[in-house]
């Protein structure tokens, strides 16, 4: 079972307690996802990942998934 968590800066950048506190959450869920943890973060969005490698077994199904220009995340 993956999970998933995350901070979004709605109308204020994200500050150091916001990025310590995404790490902490991720960390608090590798038990559901020990075989990869992804992570993006900019100014205003930390999005990370914790994945169990079930149905597809390879990195290219690691999250979160971006396109080349890493405008739009996929994150389940």
């Amino acid at each position: 079972m993956c999970g998933i968590s995350g901070v979004l800066g709605l109308k204020r950048e994200l500050n150091s307690k916001d990025y310590e506190d995404g790490q902490k959450m991720i960390q608090a869920l590798r038990h559901r996802g020990p075989d990869h943890q992804g992570i993006f973060s900019d100014q205003r969005c930390f999005i990370a990942n914790s994945r169990l490698k079930v149905i597809d077994p390879g990195d290219r199904a690691n999250m979160p998934m971006s396109n080349l220009d890493r405008n739009h995340l996929l994150s389940l």
